[in-house]
């Protein structure tokens, strides 16, 4: 479809008609009373950024909705870098506690509504980050996100998890 085929269209839908295409025939009709027309929102490239950050959850999360927040704490005078920053805290925290993904996270528009969860520290308690995975494989990716040593080669993987977990309680009374 070239560009001024969507440029017509928009304007056609703007002014009250549907316009459809079947088997390769158009057709314009009148829109039938109540129907609303649904606009596609343009996104901010920060707000894309932020939505890229933004912590994957089990239920829906309209971005629509989400950028209807953001826009109105940005009018209220809240900072980009607050939203973001906030946004990267919030998905690591989850991250770090393997909560990501889950029932219970956010809802974009939740985290950027009025009640301002962006604004939160986001702390991990250490006695979750104590828990260390339960395969091999697991164990050194986690060594490594967490900048702890690698595995040496004259230890069994029970030693390694005895090594990690002592350097991991001294960290948390630290």
């Amino acid at each position: 479809m070239t560009e001024e085929m969507k440029l017509l269209i928009s304007f056609i839908t703007a002014s009250g008609f549907v316009v459809a295409n079947q088997n390769g025939e158009w057709s314009v009709t009148k829109r039938p009373k109540g129907q609303r027309v649904v606009k596609q929102a343009e996104y901010t490239s920060e707000f894309e950024q932020a939505w890229k950050l933004y912590p994957r959850r089990a239920g829906t999360n309209p971005k629509d909705k989400a950028f209807q927040q953001w826009n109105l704490r940005l009018k209220e005078g809240e900072l980009v870098n607050d939203l973001i920053h906030g946004t990267i805290r919030y998905a690591d925290c989850l991250r770090k506690t393997g909560k990501e993904g889950g029932e219970y996270v956010l809802q974009a528009q939740t985290f950027y509504g009025p009640s301002k969860h962006y604004h939160g520290e986001f702390k991990v308690a250490q006695s979750v980050v104590l828990k260390l995975p339960a395969g091999n494989d697991e164990l050194l990716r986690f060594a490594r996100e967490n900048k702890l040593p690698e595995a040496n080669m004259n230890e069994s993987w029970q030693q390694y998890r005895q090594r990690l977990t002592e350097i991991l309680e001294k960290r948390s009374k630290a």
